[in-house]
């Protein structure tokens, strides 16, 4: 039982880290696009 509860908040810390790395490259991404952007512009 306890082992169960070990590796379903193993599996929500995993979730939550993939979350902040999705939030960090989504934040790059408009970076990116705000340059190319004003590079065209």
């Amino acid at each position: 039982m306890a082992k169960r509860i070990s590796d379903v908040t193993k599996r929500t810390a995993n979730r939550k880290e993939k979350g902040k790395d999705e939030e960090k490259n989504q934040e790059k991404t408009r970076e990116a696009l705000k340059l190319l952007w004003s590079n065209a512009v």
